[in-house]
């Protein structure tokens, strides 16, 4: 029959310490590192949505701007003195 010694007893003993250590370093420790980083990566991902929107406003705020400059650039500069002056024939 097979017989134990010290040497199998001591390999044995060793490779149940690493099972143990590997387990706990899975579902204890590296739980909190993961739910860290996937907090950390949704943050990430609001900011890329929120400067996202902020490129998205100001476009449409330049596009205002430069409308409102053409009218601006468009209208008369001085009040006429009457309708029918030349300024404004």
């Amino acid at each position: 029959m097979f017989e134990f010694e010290s040497n199998q007893i001591l390999l044995i003993s060793c490779l149940l310490l690493l099972i143990g250590v590997g387990t706990y370093l899975t579902y204890f420790r590296q739980q909190n590192t993961l739910q860290s980083l996937e907090e950390q990566i949704e943050e990430k991902q609001e900011e890329q949505e929120q400067i996202r929107t902020l490129q998205a406003n100001l476009k449409d705020a330049e596009a205002r701007f430069e409308k409102v400059r053409d009218q601006w650039e468009t209208q008369y500069k001085i009040v006429p003195e009457t309708v029918t002056s030349p300024e404004i024939v």
